[in-house]
């Protein structure tokens, strides 16, 4: 069953609506519109899950409209995030394709320490693409040389 709200947004191209719809007796937020000429159906959440109210349903359709208006496509953008090997998978391989070839062996033994104390405990069964959400922003600290490391750790 599909109870349908706004079947037209003031400003929205084309057909645009926002709907509650039942998937496995469950209700869910939608948004139905056209990407690239082919009508699509993006699930934004389970209703109550996660605080997934309508509000909150429809300002995330709201953000998803902007980011269709801009050209780009949040249906692909999760089916690549679906088809993403998950870390450690991408472990395995970095160490099997990278690291046996180009490093030292003790330096292939610190990664695998490293990688089986505390990386994959922490983030082994995360989505590559999603690894590194946890320190999102940690990369816009400043970067010192080896040098002035040194003399700030000296201090």
């Amino acid at each position: 069953m599909v109870s349908k709200w706004y079947p037209r947004w003031p400003g929205a191209q084309g057909s645009v609506e926002f709907m509650v719809r039942r998937r496995r007796g469950e209700p869910h937020y939608a948004l139905k519109t056209r990407i690239r000429g082919r009508q699509t159906i993006l699930t934004i959440g389970r209703h109550g899950k996660g605080s997934w109210g309508p509000e909150r349903a429809r300002r995330e359709a709201i953000r998803l409209l902007g980011l269709i208006r801009d050209g780009k496509d949040p249906a692909a953008e999760r089916a690549a995030d679906k088809v993403a090997p998950i870390l450690a998978e991408f472990a395995q391989r970095y160490m099997a394709e990278y690291a046996q070839r180009q490093k030292k062996p003790r330096s292939i033994e610190e990664d695998w320490r490293l990688l089986r104390l505390y990386v994959l405990p922490a983030l082994g069964q995360l989505q590559s693409a999603r690894a590194c959400e946890p320190c999102r922003g940690s990369h816009d600290q400043p970067r010192y040389s080896f040098q002035e490391t040194r003399g700030l750790a000296s201090q």
